[in-house]
């Protein structure tokens, strides 16, 4: 995802290096702290890395200035690594008049990818580099200057229902997960059951969703929460083929 606008390469961390055990259930917190105890799972699952630090806060006096997310050794390559971690969820709406980052944009229109790709780049990178945070490297025997730094923003895209997702760049479509589409373009299968999970378990597998719905029980909390000005999530069992998309209210 590096580009002119967003310099900062993606930390990838390979299934093959991750030694796969059975004990690991995401928390049920919000999604953010998912994400952070899924990444940390996977860096202590995997030999090559060591995690230096996690969620450091950088103080000037009694102000909290921000949080480090994460300071890790590559003990293989003797690399030390900055990484900033963000789960987002994401649609994609070309109407939006702005580079390609400013047209994702979250499912209820309050930020896009543009702005947290800003805010990474202008405020969360930066932290690295503070005077107030000399001490705390020092104690690690580590300067600054000793770490590259890199983003673990996990995506979760949706496109518009009639998109074709391969004339996407290959890094985005990789991160497709559904569609979405307006409220008054949706219509209910009578023969199908549906599930509306909460954002707690917008990260969970499909198969850990109660997807028994009836679509008269489904249409009523949907059509209560689109007269709120709140987007849906929605998973549809198609006769055993699971399809997860947003309904928008916009």
């Amino acid at each position: 995802m590096a580009s002119e606008i967003f310099p900062y390469e993606a930390f990838i961390l390979k299934y093959s290096e991750i030694k796969q055990t059975q004990d690991f259930k995401i928390p049920n917190t919000i999604v953010g702290k998912q994400a952070e105890a899924i990444f940390e799972h996977c860096i202590a699952s995997a030999p090559n890395y060591k995690l230096l630090a996690a969620n450091t806060q950088v103080q000037s006096g009694k102000i909290t200035i921000g949080e480090l997310d994460y300071l890790i050794e590559d003990v293989v390559t003797n690399e030390y690594i900055h990484v900033e971690v963000a789960c987002k969820f994401y649609l994609l709406d070309d109407s939006i008049e702005s580079a390609f980052e400013g047209k994702w944009i979250g499912s209820n229109r309050k930020d896009t990818l543009l702005d947290k790709l800003n805010k990474l780049r202008n405020k969360q990178f930066p932290l690295l580099h503070r005077p107030e945070l000399v001490p705390f490297l020092e104690s690690l025997k580590l300067e600054a200057s000793h770490f590259k730094q890199q983003q673990c923003i996990l995506s979760s895209f949706y496109i518009p229902l009639e998109m074709d997702s391969n004339s996407l760049p290959l890094p985005y479509q990789k991160c497709i997960v559904g569609r979405w589409l307006l409220f008054k373009n949706f219509e209910m299968n009578p023969n199908h059951t549906y599930a509306i999970p909460s954002k707690k378990e917008w990260l969970l597998p499909n198969s850990d969703i109660d997807i028994s719905l009836s679509s008269e029980a489904a249409l009523v909390i949907i059509t209560a929460s689109i007269s709120e000005k709140r987007a849906v999530q929605v998973y549809e069992d198609c006769d055993g083929e699971v399809k997860k998309f947003f309904i928008v209210w916009w």
